[in-house]
């Protein structure tokens, strides 16, 4: 990553309009080669396979409950804990016209980075081992989904991710 690049990312970590403000920044560098309304959130319905995104009207109110939640928990969750969590939640919302999954995911890997304290060791980045699983990637999400979907997944509640049940709990 180039330092113009990790300046960006620094504003993930200041104020809530700030940090609305770099994920437009980090969405729009994400799809600038491929769509003309990168940084934009979304303004209207939209459908990702069997997955329905929230009204495009709660979008910037989900962001600010976002952000809040991962200054909240920053020193309370493990890396991997607030990395998901940004990833899966992000996914979610579902807040821009495009690039979504492409901002989720540098999201996931800017959280490992900043929260771990340095960059990841090894020659994949965490895109590059998501797009390698793609199938259990989604699943993951799916699995999420249902979690939150069921209520657990209440994180905005008690401000704390709970663990996930044995696999061979079943769903309430």
């Amino acid at each position: 990553m180039r330092s113009r690049d990790w300046r960006v990312c620094a504003q993930l970590a200041s104020n809530n309009s700030q940090q609305n403000g770099a994920y437009r920044i980090l969405n729009h560098v994400a799809v600038a080669n491929i769509s003309q309304f990168g940084g934009r959130f979304r303004e209207e319905p939209i459908y990702v396979g069997n997955h329905v995104p929230p009204h495009f009207r709660e979008v910037p109110d989900l962001m600010d409950r976002f952000i809040s939640f991962l200054q909240e928990n920053w020193f309370l969750l493990s890396p991997t804990q607030l990395a998901g969590y940004g990833l899966w939640r992000l996914n979610w919302v579902h807040p821009f016209v495009e690039g979504n999954g492409r901002t989720a995911r540098a999201t996931c890997y800017y959280l490992l980075c900043v929260r771990s304290g340095a960059l990841l060791p090894g020659r994949k980045i965490v895109p590059e081992r998501i797009r390698e699983t793609r199938q259990e990637y989604v699943a993951a999400l799916q699995s999420a989904d249902q979690a939150w979907n069921a209520g657990q997944l209440d994180s905005f509640s008690n401000g704390r991710l709970p663990r996930a049940p044995p696999r061979s709990a079943a769903p309430r």
